[in-house]
């Protein structure tokens, strides 16, 4: 099996970070979700290469995780998906992720999935949040 080099949060916003042997990458965020850690990035390691990951973008990881634990936690509440990213937008003192909330949500209102709306933003999602954002989204999660 290859190895997987990961960053994840824990419950706290602390970053971890390791490597796990796993037969593809879903395996790892399952592995790491059992954990109680949030995958911020995943990648397959590659011989000689110092470090897989590149963590740009304009809104900081931890503040991302932040933000998608609060999204699951208001939803696992029973909160609807539009109303969910409303308080999540006016609750974030962070200008960029208030921009890109605000518009996830008018498009995700005028009938866009929120995987489609969230790609819109590739500096801010990553492919793997879209991903993942778009499988809940396929398998009825994220209604």
């Amino acid at each position: 099996m290859p190895d997987f080099s990961y960053i994840a949060r824990d419950l706290r916003g602390q970053r971890i970070t390791g490597t796990l042997s796993a037969a593809s990458e879903a395996e790892v965020v399952a592995v790491l979700s059992g954990r109680s850690l949030f995958p911020v990035q995943v990648a397959a390691e590659k011989t000689g290469s110092s470090s897989p990951f590149r963590l740009g973008g304009r809104v900081k990881g931890q503040v991302m995780a932040m933000t998608y634990s609060q999204l699951a936690a208001l939803m696992r509440s029973g909160v609807p998906l539009l109303r969910a990213i409303h308080v999540i937008r006016e609750q974030t003192s962070h200008p960029k992720l208030k921009e890109v909330l605000s518009d996830v949500h008018a498009r995700v209102e005028d009938g866009t999935t929120l995987g489609d709306a969230m790609s819109r933003h590739p500096r801010v999602f990553s492919e793997m949040t879209l991903n993942m954002v778009r499988a809940g989204g396929e398998g009825g999660f994220l209604e």
